[in-house]
């Protein structure tokens, strides 16, 4: 167990893909999401706050409708163990959502948590920041992108092809994960 981690970023609040999106983390089999809006505006109209845990295969299944960016980082760089004691804590806290980015800026803590060096966190409040960030400071050892929904249209398909700039694994590694 903690073996692997991995930053999860979910390109867009609604079908169209509108918004910022959602950011949440893989910890080996499971997904730890903050404040988790794509359940709210993806399926079936329910919100979270606080920390939610989840399998990744069902997470995924939960946000089908939009891309993931996957983000594995390395385990010589990132510890899967401290970031999910950091998790833990603030759910033991019962830490609950207040604002916009906030799932983004809490993502960034627990990665942080997981980090010898300090992360430069300051002003993550949206998904793609945190992407950037992860990818600048160079803890991610492998990075693609999945996309559930048949349809590839909108905002969605256009904001993979700028910003992201992944490759498709249409059957995503995390997936696969134990």
């Amino acid at each position: 167990m903690f073996k692997r981690v991995a930053i999860l970023t979910m390109v867009g609040n609604t079908r169209y893909g509108r918004g910022p999106g959602h950011t949440a983390i893989a910890i080996d089999d499971k997904v730890y999401s903050f404040g988790d809006i794509s359940i709210c505006l993806g399926n079936d109209g329910v919100y979270s706050s606080g920390w939610i845990e989840m399998g990744v295969r069902d997470y995924i299944a939960q946000n089908s409708w939009r891309p993931v960016v996957v983000q594995e980082l390395s385990a010589s760089k990132v510890d899967a163990r401290d970031v999910f004691r950091h998790i833990q804590r603030c759910a033991d806290r019962e830490d609950e959502h207040l604002g916009s980015g906030d799932g983004s800026s809490r993502a960034a803590l627990a990665v942080e948590a997981g980090m010898a060096a300090p992360f430069d966190r300051a002003g993550i409040d949206t998904p793609y920041k945190l992407y950037q960030l992860a990818k600048y400071r160079g803890i991610v050892s492998q990075a693609y992108y999945y996309w559930g929904c048949t349809q590839r249209k909108g905002e969605g398909e256009f904001k993979l092809s700028v910003f992201y700039r992944e490759t498709e694994n249409p059957t995503p590694a995390i997936c696969q994960w134990r």
